[in-house]
């Protein structure tokens, strides 16, 4: 059970994937893509 993803990771993961790239999810998320 431990191996579950974390509600957050999913939610950065989901961003990644709507924005079609690191760089825009990590704008709207207010951190660094690096």
């Amino acid at each position: 059970m431990n191996n579950l993803p974390l509600l957050n990771d999913l939610r950065v993961f989901m961003l990644v994937a709507r924005r079609a790239g690191f760089a825009a999810a990590a704008e709207e998320l207010g951190v660094s893509p690096a």
